[in-house]
């Protein structure tokens, strides 16, 4: 089972073409694998639509389980 909850960039440093020949500042800026991709927008949830006025409510991830819990003072606290 993957397990993914965050991104990892990785920079690999390129210093021969496939032909053998050294790679310069302009075979990085034309290669399209070095350019950055725009990361879709991030899913916004309100707090009031998971807790459906409840003060508490279980979340499941990867086979545990975690306690969402509002607090009197209007904390949201995660415990697993």
């Amino acid at each position: 089972m993957n397990k993914v909850c965050t991104g990892v960039r990785i920079r690999v440093a390129l210093t021969q073409t496939a032909d053998g020949k050294p790679v310069t500042e302009n075979d990085l800026r034309n290669d399209n694998r070095m350019k950055t991709q725009e990361k879709p927008p991030l899913r916004v949830l309100r707090s009031a639509d998971l807790l459906a006025q409840a003060r508490e409510v279980v979340i499941e991830h990867d086979g545990e389980r975690y306690l969402l819990r509002c607090t009197s003072k209007g904390k949201l606290i995660l415990t697993k």
